[in-house]
């Protein structure tokens, strides 16, 4: 009698560890389909919107105003909040963007920058200039991090 509980007791033991083997192939199997779910999930999202937003920090810059006595200085933080086409590269486009920067901020006078008016009338100047010069990108906004005016 002793014979029957052992085999008995035996198939149940391996019944469970069949189980075990075959929830942890089960949720193993799960985890695999839902990552490729998602991968393909983010690959159509990425095609149906190939413009990705961005932020782009840019170091400080110094220029120069037009101000006509050569002593005027403007030191600025600007950040860019921007959309990058399909063929937009970042890398290629900072050397761009600083030069357009400066070129549109050196020709600003200081009593125009202290005014709120002023410096949203130079961030839509710099939103232009940038877009015009680099048009697999879209500047979507410009956020000045510093802004300081010397005479």
């Amino acid at each position: 009698m002793l014979l029957t509980p052992a085999i008995a007791t035996k198939p149940q033991v391996a019944s469970r560890s069949n189980l075990l083997s075959l929830l942890l192939v089960f949720t193993l199997l799960a985890s695999a389909l839902g990552a490729v779910g998602c991968k393909q999930m983010g690959a159509e999202a990425q095609e149906n919107n190939p413009a990705a937003p961005a932020m782009i920090h840019l170091d400080p810059f110094v220029v120069n105003l037009a101000d006509g006595n050569g002593q005027s200085f403007l030191r600025v933080g600007i950040d860019l909040g921007i959309e990058f086409g399909p063929k937009g590269k970042r890398h290629e486009s900072v050397a761009v963007m600083r030069d357009s920067i400066i070129s549109v901020l050196s020709t600003c006078k200081s009593d125009d920058l202290l005014t709120p008016d002023g410096k949203k009338k130079i961030k839509q100047e710099l939103s232009q200039a940038l877009n015009e010069r680099l048009p697999d990108m879209k500047v979507r906004e410009i956020y000045f991090t510093e802004f300081m005016v010397q005479r």
